[in-house]
């Protein structure tokens, strides 16, 4: 383990991530949609992010992006809930104001009929308590990025999962052994599928595992933390990448 990790092992959850400001993180009940406007705020053009957490944890470097290239940001995220408008869990119970969150997200998206949408989530498990096929979340996807108005549409693909500062906590001496081969990896099929919905319905997909594995998907590189936890990308390793990010987006 570096002696400079960014973030240092113990740093919590929550302060590891590159989220938006508390006012803009929806408590699980909340349906109602906040005016959270960042970027350039004087900016003519507009980039929406939405999503659950896996579009939440792009704020930082989304945020520095658009202010670089002045662009307004509008995000539009919470937790537990995936931009997809597909019936999901949440502590293995029906996650109904998930259902209405996003009534009101689709609303407010069509409504700033923004230059760019950006979506990001993770896969979720259905009512029946078993993860939605990947083909099913395929045309899911597909159907949301028809539906929403924006003029561009760009999916960012989910980051694969390890044993995050956990394992290199319980290891400091060995953090290689925390590496997960990379067809091992349980998402690998939801990859295609998002990648397979976005080519359906016109929109870009960006394929973000190229940024955190080779043949193995390592939790340390260089002297980044990458992970906050085992499915997070840590703000510090996510700035790291913003150039990548932005040259991807081409806003």
């Amino acid at each position: 383990m570096p002696t400079d990790l960014d973030p240092p092992l113990g740093t919590s959850y929550r302060a590891a991530l590159g989220y938006p400001p508390s006012e803009c993180i929806q408590a699980i009940p909340a349906h109602s949609v906040p005016a959270c406007v960042f970027g350039d705020l004087t900016g003519r053009r507009t980039v929406v992010l939405y999503g659950d957490s896996h579009a939440g944890m792009w704020f930082d470097a989304l945020d520095g992006i658009a202010k670089s290239d002045g662009w307004k940001l509008v995000v539009l995220f919470k937790e537990s809930c995936p931009a997809s408008t597909v019936p999901v869990l949440y502590l293995r119970t029906e996650f109904a104001s998930c259902d209405r969150w996003h009534a009101s997200v689709i609303k407010r998206i069509d409504a700033l009929d923004p230059d760019v949408l950006v979506i990001s989530q993770q896969v979720y498990m259905s009512p029946r308590n078993a993860r939605y096929a990947p083909k099913a979340w395929t045309d899911a996807l597909a159907s949301l990025l028809r539906t929403v108005h924006a003029r561009r549409k760009v999916v960012i693909g989910d980051i694969p999962g390890t044993g995050g500062p956990g394992c290199v906590s319980s290891d400091p001496n060995d953090v290689g052994a925390c590496a997960v081969p990379v067809e091992a990896e349980l998402y690998a099929p939801y990859v295609e599928a998002e990648r397979v919905a976005a080519r359906e319905a016109g929109a870009t997909y960006i394929s973000t595992w190229p940024w955190f594995c080779t043949t193995v998907c390592p939790v340390v590189i260089g002297h980044y933390d990458v992970y906050a936890d085992p499915t997070h990308v840590s703000g510090a390793y996510a700035g790291f990448l913003r150039e990548v990010l932005a040259q991807k987006l081409n806003l």
